[in-house]
Parts: C-alpha cells; sequence; structure tokens
C-alpha cells in the first residue's frame, strides 16, 4: 500500500510541479550532503576554416564543484479517520495522495522561484523600471539619526493590449515595498498620494522573512528616482531647493550636443 499510495502522490507531485526541470537533480542515497559540479559560461563564434580551434580567448568556462548539505526534509500530512476505507477506496485515496503532491510542489516551487528572484535581484540591482499604482498612503518617518524615509506598496498591474477589444487588459499584479531617503522621501511625501500613477527606478531587494509564525519573501524596491506617470495625466514641476551636500546639475551642464 505505501509503494502505491508514495507512487500515487509522486504522480500528483510531478504533474503540478513547474520549476522541476529549471534545477539539476541528484537522488541522495545515504548521508546528508552532495557535490554537485557546475561550469561557468562560454561563448559562441562561426569557424572560419583554416583557423586552429584553441578554445575561446577567455578560455575554458571555469569548472567548480559546490556541496550541498540538507538541513531538513520537505513534508506534507494528511490524518485520516478511517485507514481501512482508504485503502479499499482508490477515488478516496487518490485524492488525498493528489493534494499531498500538490502541497509539496507548491512549496518546492516556491523555494526555487525564490531563490531565482534573488538572483535575479542582484542582476537587476542597476536597471529596474516599474509602473505602478500608489497602493497606501505614503508614509513619511524621520530616523534618529535626522534620516528621512518615505515608504508605500507599489501595486504594478501587467497589462497587455487586447487587439480583438481595442483595449488594454490587466493580467496580474505584482507588489512591491517602496523606500526613498533623504530630499527625495520628503519631496515625494509633498507631490504623492494614494492612487497616483508612477514610474520608478531603482534597486530590486528581495528579502526572506519569518515572523515565527508565518514565513515567506518580501521583494522590494529602494527608489533612486520617482515620478507620475504622465500617460494617465498631468503634472507640473517646481523646483525644490537643493539640500547643501547635493550637487545639481545646470541647465547648462544639460545641454544636448
Amino acid at each position: 500500500y505505501l509503494k502505491l499510495f508514495s507512487g500515487e502522490m509522486f504522480k500528483g507531485f510531478q504533474n503540478n510541479t513547474i520549476a522541476r526541470d529549471l534545477v539539476m537533480k541528484r537522488t541522495l542515497r545515504n548521508g546528508k550532503s552532495l557535490q554537485f559540479i557546475y561550469t561557468g559560461r562560454t561563448t559562441s563564434e562561426f569557424h572560419t576554416p583554416g583557423n586552429s580551434i584553441l578554445g575561446n580567448s577567455d578560455g575554458a568556462p571555469p569548472v567548480a564543484e559546490k556541496t550541498i548539505t540538507i538541513d531538513d526534509l520537505l513534508i506534507s500530512s494528511a490524518f485520516v479517520y478511517e485507514l481501512d476505507e482508504i485503502l479499499a477506496h482508490y477515488d478516496l485515496r487518490s485524492e488525498i495522495s493528489r493534494k499531498i503532491g500538490y502541497a509539496l510542489a507548491e512549496k518546492y516551487d516556491r523555494l526555487i522561484f525564490r531563490a531565482i528572484a534573488k538572483e535575479l535581484g542582484n542582476l537587476m540591482a542597476e536597471h529596474l523600471v516599474v509602473r505602478g499604482l500608489i497602493a497606501t498612503d505614503p508614509r513619511l518617518i524621520e530616523a534618529d539619526n535626522g534620516l528621512s524615509i518615505l515608504s508605500f506598496r507599489l501595486a504594478a498591474p501587467q497589462r497587455r493590449f487586447d487587439s480583438e477589444s481595442g483595449k488594454w487588459i490587466s493580467d496580474q499584479t505584482n507588489w512591491f515595498s517602496v523606500s526613498t531617503f533623504r530630499k527625495l522621501a520628503e519631496n515625494s511625501h509633498a507631490s504623492l498620494a494614494k492612487g497616483d500613477r508612477v514610474v520608478i527606478s531603482g534597486r530590486l531587494k528581495v528579502r526572506d522573512w519569518d515572523n515565527g509564525e508565518r514565513s515567506g519573501t518580501s521583494v522590494e524596491i529602494e527608489a533612486e528616482a520617482i515620478g507620475h506617470d504622465l500617460t494617465f495625466g498631468t503634472t507640473e514641476f517646481r523646483r525644490a531647493e537643493p539640500a547643501e551636500e547635493e550637487h545639481e546639475d545646470s541647465e547648462a551642464e544639460l545641454q544636448p550636443a
């Protein structure tokens, strides 16, 4: 029975996971760690007949080994009142095994995509631009050292143009916690309100959190520039007095060549 049930459970896991083929997999027979071989990147190019093939100019891809240690087992469980009834009825047994497989697949995918999001945050640290709607009242606080800090939640719906209806429609919404500091925080607090459409440029940060009862991953943007999205309206700019330590490029310096 255990072989039958585990087979049905693993089938449910494989049918529901979407990240299983994105990672390298090995079977752990004994012990608590495994070694994985990985290499760096290489390039490709067209070969000219007569030229020697000596490898890329950057050298061969570096080969390294990484040891992965297993700390805990990923489990899912269900309590049943009548074991004999579960053994005798396929419909009931298969539903329980399917739900357990789905729970394992959901957690498995979440952990993998959390790791991918972290690496993506590192790659996009200097290039992230997000359009969205301010979903909470911007909150300005002053730290003990006098640092101004502004924070709010940003809803960034994914929009696409539907050629049949001739309209823009929303597919899903990504949520970000936005924070900014110093003069940008003060000017943003005086300029922005809940419901405003904005464009934000900044650095993406992905952090794990655990409050003892729940855990998850937060996606944050440390904003370096914020402005209204003029696709949805107009705005008027008023120059603020720059801080003494800040240097503002003069209009002469910004003239086109």
